[in-house]
């Protein structure tokens, strides 16, 4: 019987068990970095999969793409929205080793923290307008940039001519100035016709006596000196269409403009955790949106926003069922923010008076023939006073009294859903100056709208340009929350999220170092493996 030696066995197999555990452990080492791949692509599979939870009911009414991190309950959920993250973190990772056909890349465990969430309401409201922008784009209409311009263009040359008129003196301001001249009952005759005193001289023009027309226009002290009828003066200019703008302006004006059997809506605002009145509620939402701001926003990217506003909400002139919740002038609001239907559509009025009434009078003084019809009425009411500087004051006072009346005609035209240009012409403008005393008294009948101008609406989309972008922003976010509340009382705009960030702590088990033959010869005990640490940032947004 022969005996063999088997010293070249197990010399041989010492050198495969090294050359085996050698391999083994390279091979762990190219399945970590599968790990790590596997992870990243769960995490922002994970991330996509939370965010397509976006809310549809606001996608579907007002066009915005927001994930709701309240879940209905108002704050952020930030222990829901990791609970979420984790679920499909793991259903994309693999949730247990299996060597026989399995996945050899699975993730142990996780645990999800959310770091940081970009809501609607940060960024000054940069991050809302920005999703607005987003998807009106290409709904909006392309000649919007030439209708801002214009519109824009017109209300300066408004704020101008506003300013204009302003200085020019009412009725009282030209019966004080008379006062302050020197022109009073003790006033001697200068005998220079610098205004300081009256001329005595019966047959010039406009110094008209009782003899001659059996109507006083003044009277002589015991030396004989003519003194200024007063009266006469204050009764020409408080039954001329300057007394009747003073007459209005200090009684009130809405009645003029409203038009005939409307009501104004009562409805109120409900207060109450709106974003205009609210400041960011987390620290995780502060100092992480990187965003020049809302406020520097392109004239296009204004008037997409803008056309947006008048899109998805109504004013004035519409149609709004009565059972409608909340405010019912809601481009109103957005431009002015008061807490009633009532107080906005005030404010509105008031801004479009002054907007008109700078129109009306630049149109007005550049009409030869408006200048002559005022001037030959100055020259009836205060030529007798012979003081020749009195009547072209006059005559602009009418001409500011007449632009005056016209614009609480186009007012009450406006209101009624008619039209009125930027710019008057012959045809367009309403009122002549004999019927001005008769419109301001009530007399409204014959006033029509013209074929040609811009609406209530579009006047409201010249305003918006006016306004801070982030006040219009947050009170659409306003109005977005209370009628979502309707729905779901728990909703917030606040809770919007477009974007959010979430840190991933993984353990993952070893697989080919956890055979025996790798530990063993590693000197650690059966049973105990060192487990996989990774940690991954991901992020994610609409």
């Amino acid at each position: 019987m022969r005996v063999k030696k088997g010293s070249v066995t197990v010399f041989l197999s010492m050198l495969l068990t090294g050359v085996l555990v050698i391999s083994l452990v390279l091979a762990e080492a190219a399945r970590s970095s599968g790990l790590k791949l596997n992870a990243q692509q769960a995490g922002q599979a994970a991330i996509d999969s939370v965010l397509a939870g976006f809310d549809r009911e606001l996608l579907e009414e007002y066009g915005l793409l927001f994930y709701d991190s309240g879940f209905g309950k108002g704050l952020p959920q930030y222990e829901d929205i990791e609970a979420e993250f984790e679920t499909y973190f793991m259903e994309n990772a693999g949730g247990g080793l299996n060597l026989l056909g399995g996945n050899i890349f699975t993730i142990a465990s996780c645990d999800a923290e959310v770091t940081r969430l970009v809501c609607a309401t940060d960024g000054d409201g940069a991050e809302f307008v920005r999703s607005v922008l987003e998807y009106y784009q290409y709904e909006a209409p392309m000649d919007l940039l030439a209708k801002a311009a214009e519109g824009l263009e017109a209300f300066n040359k408004a704020d101008h001519a506003d300013r204009s008129s302003e200085s020019l003196p009412s009725g009282e301001d030209l019966v004080q100035m008379i006062e302050e001249a020197g022109i009073d009952d003790e006033t001697e005759d200068s005998g220079t016709g610098t205004g300081k005193g009256i001329k005595d001289s019966g047959s010039e023009a406009g110094n008209v006596t009782e003899d001659e027309t059996g109507d006083e226009t003044g009277t002589t002290d015991e030396k004989g000196t003519k003194k200024f009828d007063t009266r006469r003066y204050q009764q020409e200019i408080e039954n001329s269409p300057i007394g009747g703008v003073a007459a209005v302006k200090a009684h009130g004006w809405l009645n003029l403009v409203m038009p005939t059997g409307s009501t104004i809506s009562g409805r109120t605002i409900r207060a109450g955790n709106l974003p205009s009145e609210t400041i960011p509620y987390d620290s995780k939402a502060l100092g992480n949106v990187e965003t020049e701001g809302s406020s520097k926003l392109s004239l296009k990217e204004r008037a997409l926003f803008n056309e947006y506003i008048l899109n998805t909400s109504p004013c004035y002139t519409d149609d709004v069922p009565e059972e409608a919740p909340d405010l019912h002038y809601e481009v109103e609001y957005i431009l002015y923010g008061k807490d009633s239907d009532e107080a906005n559509l005030k404010t509105v009025i008031n801004r479009l008076m002054w907007v008109r009434e700078g129109l009306n009078f630049i149109y007005a003084c550049g009409n030869a023939r408006m200048r002559r019809e005022a001037f030959a009425l100055a020259e009836v009411m205060v030529g007798w006073t012979e003081m020749p500087f009195l009547i072209p004051i006059v005559q602009y006072a009418l001409i500011a009294a007449w632009a005056y009346a016209e614009s609480i005609c186009d007012l009450r035209i406006l209101l009624e859903n008619g039209k009125v240009p930027l710019y008057k012409d012959e045809v367009s403008w309403k009122l002549n100056l004999e019927n001005v005393t008769g419109f301001l008294t009530g007399h409204t009948e014959g006033i029509h709208s013209s074929e040609k101008g811009l609406t209530y609406r579009d006047y409201l989309r010249v305003l918006l340009y006016g306004r801070e972008i982030s006040d219009s922003a947050f009170r659409t976010m306003d109005l977005i929350q209370l009628h979502m509340q309707q729905k779901n009382s728990g909703f917030l705009m606040a809770s919007q999220v477009c974007s959010l960030t979430v840190r991933v702590h993984m353990e993952a088990q070893p697989m080919f170092t956890g055979m025996p033959v790798v530990y063993k010869n590693a000197g650690r005990a059966p049973g105990v493996l060192t487990m996989y640490r990774l940690e991954e940032r991901f992020e994610g947004g609409y």
